[in-house]
């Protein structure tokens, strides 16, 4: 399962067993898997409980699971949910926050909301407070980083960064993509901001809280970012038809590179979804447009000759099969490879699919085609639990308001 496991006792947490998306290495869908069955475990109806899911889904070890909407919640502009089994083979949800419950929306507003994409995950620290960003709001109105804790009765809500310190905004703004913590507790994550302001920060523990830096300047960013084992940080930068950068910890600074560059041809551009990075140091992620077909790519860039990297097309979308993937990848332990495309399949309102590996190439399985009834337009990236895939769709449902669904073999 992505994300990290934790276990709650009573209203506490501690941490038992932590994974990332670099390495999300569990037992999942078997290569050359034909199909699944659907199951909507919520369909968000507004007002108060949420709309939009706008972030992938990570869960607790009690198999509650935890995510964003956009909108909805009590003040109508985005809320924190949790899905907890009934007993009864379903779920039963609860807002744990509403946004904007302060005064000019102090507390932020819009979590995870990208213009064109959502790319964003909450994520868990090691007392099980959960972390991540809004789009708008808090002090200057331009996003924020924030924590919520878990109470005796419910969760409490803290700003650690509002963004957009005036009067420069050198900080930048619009932090959508969610955060990712190094091995020293610092939390890394980037804003969307268009032009040359969208930013790499970096927040770190000082003395009860935070300050941040900015790292790096990038062009139009909208995903998030991943730190591997010797706190190197990759990302990607919508220049043009993207191209994917890497920075590195020297001497108190940053040295940076770009490892590849796209073309806007067959390996495809609009580079979209945290990379994943898997234990040989090979990057995976996808593009939402050109390839083959028009309609996107999946890809691998690995190490090669002289500090160069080689682009590989694991995946040309094509719209029977799916088209414009705007979240990351998810692997297996066997090395099959999760994704969804927010249009494209049987009924044109997206799908999950699947790559399976062998000696020569990857086999594409479309495992679900959504039709709106039971979802429509997956912006965000799946999570795996044993062999069942969760996830969500932004729209659809019963109130057209998006679900949180399982995929089962």
């Amino acid at each position: 399962m992505t994300g990290i496991l934790v276990s709650r006792a009573g209203h506490g947490m501690r941490v038992a067993c932590a994974t990332t998306l670099t390495a999300a290495m569990v037992a999942g869908f078997s290569a050359g898997a034909n199909a699944a069955t659907e199951s909507v475990l919520h369909a968000f109806a507004g007002l108060p409980d949420g709309s939009g899911p706008s972030s992938a889904l990570i869960a607790d070890s009690s198999g509650n699971l935890y995510g964003a909407t956009a909108y909805g919640g009590t003040n109508g502009q985005g809320s924190v949910y949790e899905l907890s089994p009934n007993g009864r083979g379903g779920y039963t949800e609860s807002v744990i926050y509403s946004f904007c419950s302060l005064a000019n929306c102090a507390d932020g507003s819009y979590p995870f909301f990208a213009f064109g994409g959502l790319n964003g995950q909450l994520i868990f620290d090691g007392s099980g407070n959960l972390y991540g960003t809004t789009a708008a709001g808090g002090a200057n109105g331009a996003g924020t980083v924030f924590e919520l804790s878990p109470g005796a009765n419910d969760w409490v809500e803290t700003i650690l960064y509002s963004f957009c310190s005036q009067p420069s905004c050198a900080d930048s703004y619009y932090p959508v993509s969610g955060l990712t913590f190094d091995q020293s507790g610092n939390l890394y994550g980037t804003t969307a901001a268009q032009g040359d302001n969208a930013k790499v920060y970096e927040l770190s523990p000082n003395n009860g809280g935070w300050t941040e830096q900015v790292i790096f300047g990038v062009h139009d960013e909208s995903a998030g970012v991943t730190v591997d084992a010797q706190g190197n940080v990759y990302g990607i930068d919508n220049y043009y038809s993207g191209r994917v950068f890497e920075l590195s910890p020297s001497g108190g600074g940053w040295t940076s590179k770009y490892l590849y560059t796209f073309t806007g041809g067959k390996d495809g551009s609009g580079l979209n979804g945290t990379l994943v990075l898997d234990a040989s140091g090979n990057l995976y992620g996808t593009t939402a447009s050109a390839g083959s077909w028009g309609c996107g790519t999946a890809y691998r860039l690995s190490p090669w000759k002289n500090g160069t990297w080689k682009e590989t097309t694991l995946w040309a979308q094509k719209s029977k099969k799916g088209c414009h993937s705007y979240a990351g990848l998810t692997f297996d332990s066997a090395g099959n490879i999760y994704g969804t495309a927010s249009s494209g399949g049987k009924y044109n309102d997206g799908v999950v699919f699947e790559l399976s590996p062998s000696a020569t190439k990857y086999t594409e399985t479309t495992l679900w085609s959504f039709d709106g009834s039971d979802g429509e337009d997956p912006l965000t990236n799946v999570m795996l639990n044993g062999q069942n895939i969760f996830g969500t769709t932004f729209e659809g449902g019963t109130d057209n308001n998006g679900v949180v669904f399982e995929l089962t073999p």
